[in-house]
């Protein structure tokens, strides 16, 4: 089994839609401020990082040497530094204990410094020019915010989630081995956009690179559909019969966290070592995980010895557990999926059970539907590139209007 496929990729691309009209009024972003990545979209690329800040030392002495993947936030009001991403993650020792569970995955996280600080780097690297479209970016213009909630969450969060944009950040942005982008912004609330997160996901079945409804569209958007989006935390169920919308549903059971969780918790049997889930994501690149064990009982003659120990077997049972339970549950609350036409999938966990899913309805008259079927992009996008494309349509129809 390819562990690999289940780490939160760090990626940031130069894409651009051709067909869709550039406007030089305001720049549309959709972000995804996932517990396992964070995700954007804007006029002139997507992008990916994990969810994961480190406070660094303000000794700049040692910041001479930069990562391609490096992606480091600087306050300039307070003078601190977060190291972001997959490299703040390859950071974390096995003993460290700096961040709580209920830091890293707690619902009210809109006061979190931390993951304030996640949200305004990505809105940055959202704004910020590229190699390909140096001359195509959102610094100096009026930013629009498309992003969403877990669907359960969404009415209670909607405000302090909002509210939290409205502050101004002033800092600076360096994005692997490019110059520092210094930034100073703040989001006008009423640019400030928040639907259910599998609605991002329904926009983008719906919308083709063009910007406009595909032909099929109008079969989704008044037939019965069951979307499945599965991340890191929760698992969000939305569903729509004609146009009334039939489930609305989060749980935080059936996730990748769930996943880790499993994997560590039989780690801790096996090897007497506790990892946690924080932790976890660095050892997915190679699907090993370093041991050193000390050999000989004389205090002058022992030895150290390294293995590295694979637990990719440990991650495919415990991951096919999670699916089962979780697609039980799901027969469960939909009447064993009485009356619906399709399921949608999406999801970064998506994306890792699409087979298995798939092999679970092949006995079954509902049509399977993958969330990033207009486009080639990983999965894990389809709900932020709804969001972008979704947005981008509303404006242009508001500007048509005046």
């Amino acid at each position: 089994m390819n562990t690999s496929i289940y780490r939160t990729r760090t990626e940031w691309v130069p894409k651009v839609y051709e067909k869709i009209k550039r406007n030089d009024d305001y720049w549309v972003i959709g972000l995804d401020s996932g517990y396992g990545g964070m995700k954007g979209f804007s006029p002139n690329k997507y992008f990916c990082f994990p969810s994961y800040a480190r406070l660094l030392e303000k000794d700049k002495s040692m910041m001479t040497i930069y990562d391609r993947q490096d992606l480091i936030y600087e306050d300039l009001d307070t003078g601190e530094i977060y190291l972001l991403g997959r490299n703040a993650q390859n950071s974390i020792s096995r003993n460290d204990i700096n961040d709580t569970d209920n830091e890293l995955f707690n619902r009210k996280r809109f006061k979190n410094k931390k993951f304030y600080v996640l949200c305004m780097a990505a809105i940055g690297l959202a704004a910020m020019p590229n190699q390909k479209h140096s001359d195509f970016h959102g610094i100096g213009k009026e930013i629009v915010i498309q992003a969403g909630l877990p669907p359960a969450y969404l009415e209670m969060d909607r405000e302090p989630y909002i509210h939290m944009f409205s502050r101004a950040a002033n800092y600076r942005l360096k994005v692997g081995k490019n110059p520092w982008q210094e930034f100073h912004i703040a989001i006008d609330p009423k640019n400030f956009y928040v639907m259910a997160q599998p609605s991002g996901t329904m926009a983008s079945i719906n919308i083709g690179n063009n910007g406009q409804y595909i032909p099929e569209a109008r079969n989704y958007l008044t037939g019965n559909v069951l979307i499945l989006d599965i991340g890191f935390h929760t698992m969000d169920v939305f569903g729509m019969k004609g146009h009334v919308r039939s489930i609305n549903e989060s749980f935080d059971r059936f996730g990748m966290r769930s996943i880790l969780q499993m994997v560590s918790d039989e780690i801790k049997k096996e090897k007497n070592t506790e990892i946690r889930v924080s932790c976890m994501q660095k050892y997915l690149e190679k699907g090993t995980i370093p041991f050193t064990s000390e050999m000989g009982m004389d205090e002058d003659e022992f030895r150290f010895s390294d293995e590295e120990w694979p637990f990719d077997t440990i991650l495919e049972r415990c991951s096919l557990k999670v699916c089962n339970a979780a697609l039980k549950h799901l027969s469960t609350i939909t009447d064993q999926f009485t009356d619906y036409e399709y399921l949608v999938v999406t999801g970064g966990t998506g994306a890792a059970w699409y087979a298995w899913i798939q092999e679970k309805f092949k006995g079954s008259k509902l049509k399977i539907i993958p969330g990033n079927q207009n486009d080639n992009l990983d999965m894990q996008y389809a709900n932020v590139r709804g969001y972008y494309l979704f947005r981008t349509m509303m404006m242009q129809q508001i500007k048509k209007q005046k």
